[in-house]
């Protein structure tokens, strides 16, 4: 468990934007006790196009623990952590992709309270 406390920790401090808010979730898991499932949030703030609020956001699919019960699923007890580092990155390229995306749509109207993104 502290492997995958240490994981999150340092995915919620690593932001690219000053206005960037990470956030996790996490439930038991309703069919292997002693398990948790986990599920991630990526938000970006601070843009405008003509003084409207862009909304960036992005939620991941569910991120199942497998040795942490009594009876773990995997042998390997750093199963957890090479799943949830590889998870992790591939979603924060999912997010990427998904600022430049919504910043490129905006053209010459982006403006930003983001004293660092320009």
């Amino acid at each position: 468990m502290k492997l995958i406390v240490a994981i999150v920790k340092d995915w919620m401090n690593s932001k690219e934007y000053t206005y960037q808010k990470k956030d996790v979730l996490s439930f038991r898991s309703p069919i292997v006790d002693g398990e948790y499932l986990l599920r991630f949030k990526n938000e970006l703030y601070g843009f405008r196009l003509n003084g409207i609020e862009i909304p960036i956001s992005i939620t991941s699919k569910l991120f199942p623990t497998t040795t942490l019960s009594e009876n773990p699923l995997s042998e390997n007890v750093n199963t957890d952590k090479i799943r949830l580092e590889k998870f992790l990155k591939e979603f924060d390229d999912k997010f990427d992709s998904l600022v430049t995306e919504k910043l490129g749509e905006c053209g010459d109207e982006l403006s930003t309270s983001d004293p660092l993104f320009f």
